[in-house]
């Protein structure tokens, strides 16, 4: 079976703000090349710094055979308000409500790694 993580950065400045938003083990997956949809629920923005609830993050998803990554993809992530008034001018307090979620799914970072397979 491989592993499935997936991981909301809260903070740049401290993995402790991170939320691992799901997991899932899948297998046996045959030999070649296997596809399927991974849906996570968003992060909870009450755990997120004040300071880092808006703008560039990154949520990673990170995939392990016996308990040994062997990759890893990122993506970009911008956190903004749906509403151009509130975008112009953010209020002090913020309004989880209408935060928008901005994923840059064309352009993953992945990162590969070695490991044993036996």
């Amino acid at each position: 079976d491989l592993d499935f993580k997936f991981t909301y950065v809260g903070s740049s400045e401290d993995n402790k703000y991170d939320q691992e938003l799901d997991s899932i083990s899948v297998g046996p997956i045959p030999v070649g090349v296997s596809q399927f949809v991974f849906e996570a629920p968003p992060p909870k923005p009450e755990l997120i710094p004040r300071d880092s609830l808006m703008g560039a993050t990154v949520v990673l998803l990170t995939c392990s055979y016996k308990g040994n990554e062997f990759v890893n993809v990122g993506y970009y992530v911008n956190n903004d308000y749906n509403d151009s008034e509130l975008s112009d001018d953010p209020p002090e307090i913020p309004d989880y409500t209408k935060l928008f979620r901005n994923i840059l799914t064309e352009k993953p970072c992945v990162t590969r790694m070695d490991i044993d397979w036996d």
